[in-house]
């Protein structure tokens, strides 16, 4: 299955095109909360052998599919063609029914399923014993054009070299690099993750950090992270250049700035992190992947920076046993502000939500003389395995 949309901000609504390429006897696609199959919100495309429809179905707690009475999934198009048959279908974000799910700006649970065999109804569907899928996808990006690259752009590629992941299901891998000996100051201006072929499961979030220019030199390390060998000297080396993780794509910096590095005052030493997520505990699997930086030595208006805020890792942090929810927050206090903010402030384009295995739901939220005044970023289905910088619809400015 191959999935296209469009958006329009206008009518509020979503233009879906699914090129089905090996089309049996129907499928669902739909959405739900975190990507169950039950309580979720599916177009159907069914046959029975002789006739086809479509219609807009949910899904109760039991899985059981019921045709819903407001049809919100419209049909606008069915083509046949080389490659497969086109559906074209749209969907309003917000329809005032409540079988269906709302469209919002955070990550979206995409389900999908395949009918194997024709079925005489709706009804008839047994959703448990189809061959099914989830995607998690980021459907409402503000319309933000790619931006010109410039003409002396120049590329480095910081990747592991050539290790062997190791046979457990969490890893963190750390392994150090240098920049040429002078390297002057340049922008980073765009990067994207290059993943050796047969590990994109494997790879889960990369990290390159500069380290302190207050050290001359680092050792040069390639090995797990928690290793008593790894000298503590790394630990120095935190300072984020570039970011990425599972589901992520390339990502571009704004035309007027880009993320400085190289030159006085700076260390020339990385240090490039891993996550491998290996649930199956495969063995000898090889890996080089890392983190492909565009760099340019034309310099642009504004430095951009990373800030990172939330919480610290600590004890306090324990969810109390047998809660349905409970609510972590982190701040970051106008003294802290003051001190790191220049007088005429900053503006946020972009902004990364993280959590760990248990993250559900997500907010950051900008508060000014005491009260809220702008979410900044908000996921309501957030999942650690889909965790992309998003760019804002509009800058947001934060003052000391």
């Amino acid at each position: 299955l191959d999935l296209s949309w469009n958006v329009s901000y206008t009518e509020q609504a979503v233009h879906f095109q699914l090129l089905i390429r090996d089309l049996r006897f129907g499928l669902l696609f739909g959405m739900s909360d975190r990507g169950e199959f039950e309580n979720a919100d599916l177009a159907v495309l069914w046959s029975d052998g002789h006739n086809s429809y479509f219609g807009d179905a949910w899904s109760d707690a039991t899985g059981q599919l019921h045709m819903d009475l407001q049809q919100d999934y419209q049909l606008l198009g069915a083509r046949r063609a080389p490659e497969g048959l086109y559906l074209l279908f749209r969907r309003a974000f917000s329809t005032c029914d409540p079988k269906d799910y709302l469209i919002e700006d955070g990550t979206v649970h995409l389900i999908y399923g395949i009918l194997e065999k024709p079925v005489h109804s709706l009804q008839a569907i047994n959703i448990s014993a189809i061959h099914r899928g989830l995607q998690r996808v980021q459907l409402l990006k503000p319309n933000i054009t790619v931006p010109e690259l410039p003409s002396d752009m120049k590329t480095m590629e910081i990747t592991a070299p050539n290790i062997v992941i190791p046979s457990q299901e969490t890893t963190y891998w750390c392994y150090m690099a240098e920049l040429p000996d002078g390297f002057p100051k340049h922008h980073i201006i765009m990067y994207e993750p290059v993943i050796t072929a047969g590990n994109e499961a494997l790879v889960h979030h990369m990290e390159v950090f500069q380290c302190a220019a207050e050290f001359d030199s680092f050792p040069h390390y390639n090995g797990p992270c928690d290793s008593k060998m790894k000298p503590d000297r790394l630990n120095y080396c935190r300072h984020v250049l570039a970011a990425w993780a599972m589901g992520a794509q390339a990502f571009y910096y704004p035309e007027e700035a880009g993320l400085a590095f190289g030159g006085p005052g700076s260390s020339r030493y990385l240090r490039l992190e891993i996550h491998y997520h290996n649930p199956l505990v495969f063995k000898g699997r090889r890996d080089s992947s890392g983190i492909r930086l565009y760099y340019t030595a034309t310099l642009r208006r504004y430095d951009a920076g990373i800030m990172e805020l939330g919480l610290v890792y600590t004890p306090v942090m324990a969810i109390p046993p047998g809660e349905d929810a409970f609510l972590l927050t982190g701040y970051c206090t106008d003294k802290c502000t003051r001190l790191a903010l220049p007088a005429a402030g900053i503006r946020i384009f972009a902004s990364q939500l993280h959590t760990h295995l248990a993250g559900r739901k997500v907010v950051t939220v900008l508060s000014r003389d005491g009260r809220e005044r702008q979410v900044v970023n908000a996921d309501g289905h957030y999942s650690p395995h889909f965790q992309e910088i998003r760019m804002l619809k509009e800058m947001v400015a934060v003052f000391p």
